[in-house]
């Protein structure tokens, strides 16, 4: 059985060598020939909002007839709203079950180095191919039907780390695993047409459906009671596990379960020293709150009060990502979304909601609670360091060091509140107990729940030796994970000042960084009415259109911030195929051809010549959409003085008129004199050497760093297109 939110057939699972690079959609087949029976059950999103490619897994795992396909739900638009199936399931013959946050899907294989660029295999076939290097906030997923394609420039932008927890179970959960998803998958199957008389429906009449106990589908009120302990095996702990989802009526056909929720509340409430969590968003309210309904952080505000009334150490330790991982430029006012839209309601939460509300009760409210998040830096193919969050999507919680909730649901609405995204965890309590140290004094510590926080703490904190976190609740510990946070902070802010940051408290905080971008892009689309202000900014309304002004990776860019003075239009040598004017604007039917250009650098494909004649034709009587290139003066190359390779263009106060009118003679006449150049540029004399110096030699390419005397004579050329 496997279910999914995002399901990629073409995903590899194992990356070590070329031999055990096999697809998922092979694997699959492979065991589908031996006769093993496989069901999977694929979200089916609402393509308005996103492309998970949900069609195109169904139609390539639908390889064998030992394969069974399903999507769900069939409905674009209904009362519902746009809630999905967000579970991670994997349950093989009834013996081992895998339940967590980690999808099959590209952008998830990661080590624990969390590297930024991808330094291959012996340094040839790559770790991450084609989409599988992403960073969803420069570029998010599009196109996830051809994984092979690449999504950004490999050579200067960064991938993004991406850390997430799942388990893996033996014993009896795995039974309870099981018949929660049997019960999605013949609920979907009772809304198909006839899918009853078909063997696709998963009916326990089945003999090895008949053991399973009829106990197992409600909710058990208390996680551990009663004990079921599992031996043993390897690297497994003996524990006690309890099953807990979010499901209701539209999902799997049940009433609403919030059972993840309850779990989460109670054993916060209950939890006498410290609470761990990690999880990819913290959106919560409390009793008072009408909008948000999920009460963990009323949990969290109820248990630091009594430990406040008691004179108790209790510690709260929140692993998040620094920003959400959704594609937008946090630096932009223009580009107020979605990613402005979670930053405020999680900064709502957290300073409002639990801040606030202990600021009532305390006068030091960060002695209980600390809120912290991953990134790293790394050095680009092109020599350029970078820096990049480790984006967090795990959703886990660890309380005392004796309890574990681990599954798919994040800290919202959507996942908490059961009527909405369906999802399953686990509660682990641990059996087995081994003596530790809690806040300076001798404690039991689940030999799970302790394990895995240590290695958490290893991975995050960069330890070579753990016994200075054993601890979870001491001053040491404390300081120690407060002072470790601070320190490395200061240094990013101070090497990359890089967003968010406490310093930055307005969108004018990042005035004085756009004056740091070496290249811009201007991009326009044709007016289909073809008046006469023909090509405009104002145009750029259709889907998947480029802001007028943007950076490398397309992100917008507040021109009101930048000089234009300082920079100037150059050729751009990843269009060599585009048709293009002497203005330096390159055209295209559509900014996808520009994006898939941009991404291909490197690796120029071999185009025929009819291929070449048929895409100037296109591009010049189909075009809709231009854009051009302005690069930095003090960026460019110098030759004896000039910059080159450049392009003249239009200012404001220019002669529209007057400026066509001459660059439509350029071509026909041989000692036409180019346009005047900008005041801020150069000196006259210094330009036209320029053009001269660049007469003879193809767009795009820059001139070696010799004397203008040195350079072959100038020859007539024709005007390019």
């Amino acid at each position: 059985f496997i279910a999914g939110w995002w399901i990629c057939p073409d995903l590899l699972l194992e990356r070590h060598d070329a031999a055990s690079r096999i697809p998922l959609k092979e694997l699959l087949l492979a065991k589908a020939q031996e006769g093993v029976v496989i069901h999977v059950l694929l979200y089916q999103e609402v393509q308005v909002a996103m492309d998970l490619g949900s069609y195109y897994a169904m139609k390539q795992l639908r390889c064998h007839p030992n394969i069974r396909v399903l999507r769900d739900p069939d409905f674009q638009v209904q009362s519902f709203g746009f809630w999905s199936h967000h579970e991670k399931v994997i349950v093989v013959d009834f013996d081992v079950a895998f339940v967590g946050g980690l999808d099959l899907a590209l952008g998830r294989f990661d080590t624990s180095e969390h590297l930024l660029s991808d330094p291959g295999i012996d340094g040839a076939t790559h770790w991450w191919p084609g989409k599988d290097y992403s960073n969803p906030i420069i570029k998010d997923f599009v196109r996830v039907n051809d994984a092979r394609e690449n999504l950004i420039d490999r050579d200067h932008v960064p991938r993004m780390p991406w850390h997430d927890v799942h388990c893996s179970m033996l014993g009896p959960v795995v039974q309870d695993v099981a018949a929660h998803f049997i019960e999605r998958w013949n609920f979907v199957c009772s809304k198909r047409d006839n899918s009853l008389r078909t063997d696709w429906c998963v009916c326990c009449r089945s003999r090895r459906f008949k053991y399973l106990p009829k106990s197992i589908l409600p909710w058990m009120p208390d996680p551990t009671t009663p004990p079921e302990t599992l031996l043993a095996d390897g690297g497994y702990s003996p524990c006690s596990v309890q099953v807990v989802r979010s499901v209701s009526s539209w999902s799997a056909g049940v009433p609403t379960e919030s059972s993840i929720h309850t779990a989460y509340c109670d054993c916060i409430r209950a939890a006498k020293h410290f609470v761990y969590i990690e999880n990819q968003f913290f959106i919560s309210g409390l009793e008072t709150d009408v909008v948000i309904l999920n009460r963990v952080v009323q949990a969290l505000v109820d248990r630091i009060v009594v430990a406040v009334a008691q004179g108790q150490v209790f510690r709260v330790v929140v692993f998040m990502p620094l920003l959400p991982g959704i594609e937008g430029n946090v630096r932009s006012k223009q580009s107020l979304t979605h990613l402005h839209a979670v930053m405020h309601w999680q900064y709502a939460t957290i300073r409002t909601n639990l801040m606030g509300a202990l600021a009532k009760v305390t006068t030091r409210p960060d002695e209980y609670v600390l809120f912290v998040g991953l990134r790293t830096y790394g050095v680009m193919p092109n020599g350029r360091c970078v820096t990049e969050q480790i984006y967090i999507h795990s959703k886990l919680c660890i309380v005392d060091d004796t309890t574990v909730i681990c599954g798919s649901a994040n800290i919202n609405d959507r996942s908490m509140n059961g009527d909405r995204d369906s999802e399953i965890a686990v509660v682990v309590d641990d059996s087995t107990f081994t003596l530790g140290t809690i806040n300076g004094r001798p404690a039991n510590q689940g030999t799970l729940a302790t394990r895995l926080r240590l290695q958490l703490f290893q991975e995050h904190l960069g330890l070579d030796d753990v016994s200075v976190v054993a601890d979870p609740t001491s001053d040491a510990t404390w300081q120690f994970l407060r002072h470790r946070a601070q320190a490395n902070t200061d240094l990013f802010e101070q090497v990359f000042r890089c967003a968010p940051s406490n310093k930055f408290r307005s969108f004018d905080c990042f005035d004085s960084q756009w004056h740091q971008l070496d290249a811009i892009y201007e991009n326009q689309r044709l007016n289909p009415l073809r008046a006469l202000a023909a090509w405009g900014a104002d145009n750029l309304l259709a889907e998947g259109d480029y802001a007028a002004w943007t950076d490398v990776n397309g992100i917008p860019i507040p021109m009101e911030k930048v000089n234009r003075d300082d920079y100037v239009v150059v050729p751009d040598p990843l269009f060599p195929l585009l048709s293009s004017d002497d203005q330096g604007w390159y055209y295209a039917r559509n900014f996808k051809i520009f994006q898939d250009m941009r991404v291909h650098r490197g690796t120029t494909p071999r185009v025929r010549k009819r291929d070449k004649f048929q895409h100037f034709m296109a591009d010049r009587l189909l075009a809709q959409v231009r854009r051009r290139k302005y690069v930095k003066l003090s960026s460019l190359p110098v030759l004896n003085g000039s910059f080159i390779d450049t392009v003249p263009v239009l200012r404001d106060h220019d002669d529209k008129d007057s400026f066509y009118a001459k660059w439509r003679q350029w071509g026909s006449k041989k000692k036409f004199k180019p346009p005047p150049p900008p005041a801020s540029l150069r000196s006259s004399t210094e330009y036209h050497e320029l053009y001269d110096a660049r007469s003879s030699h193809p767009r795009g390419i820059l001139l070696p760093q010799l004397p203008l005397h040195q350079l072959p004579p100038p020859t007539t050329s024709s005007r390019r297109r």
